[in-house]
């Protein structure tokens, strides 16, 4: 029997990344909360060492047990709508933007909510905070430039 190859990290589900997830060339934007990013500014909800993050993610998954959102990375994938996103995000205030160039094969995205953002489920081989370069910040909400 051919041993079982584990694409992704073993807290995502055998449905996720979901349909219509799109394997692509692209830079991810990922609020984090140090400078220079630490690898948990870029692990999901479900494996976080975040009480209130597992928490929110425990709150998804039972009102929809088959939501992929909390074992991927929230990202945007333009400036424009990373600023965007820090003005209107109350949690951005005093985080910092750093950026991420993937490629096709490292792992799978998909729109998933207001304000253009993301799911980014990356594949178990991929080290996105090691690669990660500083995008902006710190962030203040009342100055953040969108255009």
């Amino acid at each position: 029997m051919a041993a079982l190859t584990i694409v992704y990290d073993a807290n995502v589900p055998d449905h996720c990344p979901p349909a219509g997830a799109e394997d692509r060339d692209v830079t991810l934007f990922r609020v984090c909360k140090t400078n220079p990013p630490k690898s948990e500014d870029y692990v999901s909800h479900i494996n976080s060492k975040d009480k209130n993050k597992n928490a929110i993610a425990a709150r998804k998954l039972k009102i929809d047990p088959k939501d992929c959102d909390p074992s991927g990375i929230s990202v945007w994938i333009t400036e424009k709508s990373m600023r965007h996103a820090c003005k209107v995000f109350r949690f951005t205030q005093g985080r910092f933007v750093f950026k991420t160039d993937v490629v096709a094969g490292e792992g799978m995205l998909m729109l998933t909510g207001e304000e253009e953002h993301h799911t980014y489920w990356p594949k178990n081989f991929v080290n996105l905070y090691a690669r990660a370069y500083f995008g902006f910040g710190p962030v203040d909400r009342a100055n953040v430039d969108v255009d």
